[in-house]
């Protein structure tokens, strides 16, 4: 992969993972003109030596290595394990939505059986078998049945 593929991927990269919004934010990051990285992108520029260190202050997570002699990964080791970090902390909170999501759902499920109990002691009419019928598809809709 050649030096001008490998600045392409890297402005992909940043706009994927939304480290930028756009290319003109790039430009504007590592004070250059657009001009400039379009030419780069399409194989009509080299990166100028000055940019590196620009781009190093810009992205520190990102392997000037990589990007001027493809040695190694496009992301610094500890970045990876910043990025495995930032993965566990979204997993735990996603899990303790799921704990509270279940607990609403145990606190519904046994208010629609408080319910069922108590439209069982009414007399038997139309009124209490359609109570009865939508309690229970409410129930099983709480529950995942079909």
């Amino acid at each position: 992969m050649t030096e001008n593929q490998r600045f392409k991927e890297l402005i992909l990269y940043l706009i994927s993972n939304k480290k930028i919004r756009n290319q003109q934010q790039f430009v504007e990051e590592i004070d250059s003109d657009k001009t400039s990285v379009s030419k780069i992108k399409n194989g009509r520029l080299s990166i100028p030596n000055t940019w590196f260190a620009k781009i190093k202050d810009a992205y520190p997570y990102i392997s000037i290595d990589w990007l001027k002699n493809e040695e190694g990964e496009m992301l610094l080791p500890e970045t990876r394990h910043e990025n495995a970090e930032e993965l566990r902390e979204k997993y735990i909170a996603e899990l303790e939505h799921n704990s509270s999501l279940s607990k609403k759902l145990i606190a519904a499920l046994e208010k629609s059986n408080s319910l069922l109990e108590k439209i069982e002691l009414l007399p038997d009419n139309e009124l209490k078998k359609e109570c009865i019928a939508g309690i229970s598809a409410i129930k099983s809709v709480l529950m995942g049945a079909e």
